[in-house]
């Protein structure tokens, strides 16, 4: 709830996650059977193609005309579109985006890094499965070789009660 509670903090009802074409091809889910065939089909040979195959179909659809999706080759173009997606206030500025950016990339070039992103992502890619077909090699974001960028605006939603919803009452 800490999350929520920072986020609900701020005066939006939303926040940006910022990301790669590296990490959305193969970290990106989306909920539901229409959305994951291969799953619901039970095709082991679709299963495996989610290691080499690129970005999923149904996640494509979104990128390419989702609402909330921004994708763009550099940072200025992806923030410009991020605040005009909101109403065309600069609300995010771009030397602090990048100032952020930056910061978690260079954690990639520590091994004992602490940012704790990383150190989940590193975690993950222990597990062989999880290395091949669910996490993205650890890269740096602001790599050309690694883009375009991709912006997702998450909207609060709240369906489960997330083991309790905490009150003032």
């Amino acid at each position: 709830l800490g999350t929520l509670s920072h986020i609900m903090s701020t005066g939006f009802d939303y926040s940006w996650f910022v990301l790669t074409k590296k990490i959305i091809q193969k970290e990106f889910a989306l909920s539901g059977s229409e959305q994951n065939p291969d799953l619901t089909g039970k095709s082991w040979r679709q299963v495996l193609g989610r290691a080499t195959s690129g970005v999923p179909g149904p996640v494509k659809a979104f990128m390419e005309k989702g609402e909330d999706f921004i994708v763009e080759p550099d940072l200025p173009a992806l923030v410009a579109r991020m605040n005009a997606l909101v109403g065309g206030e600069p609300l995010l500025e771009l030397g602090q985006v990048e100032r952020e950016i930056r910061a978690r990339d260079r954690q990639l070039d520590n091994p004992f890094s602490k940012d704790m992103q990383i150190t989940a992502l590193r975690g993950a890619r222990a597990y062989l499965g999880d290395r091949l077909i669910r996490t993205a090699k650890p890269h740096k974001m602001l790599d050309p070789a690694n883009g375009p960028l991709i912006a997702v605006r998450l909207n609060i939603l709240t369906r489960k009660t997330l083991g309790g919803l905490q009150t003032d009452l």
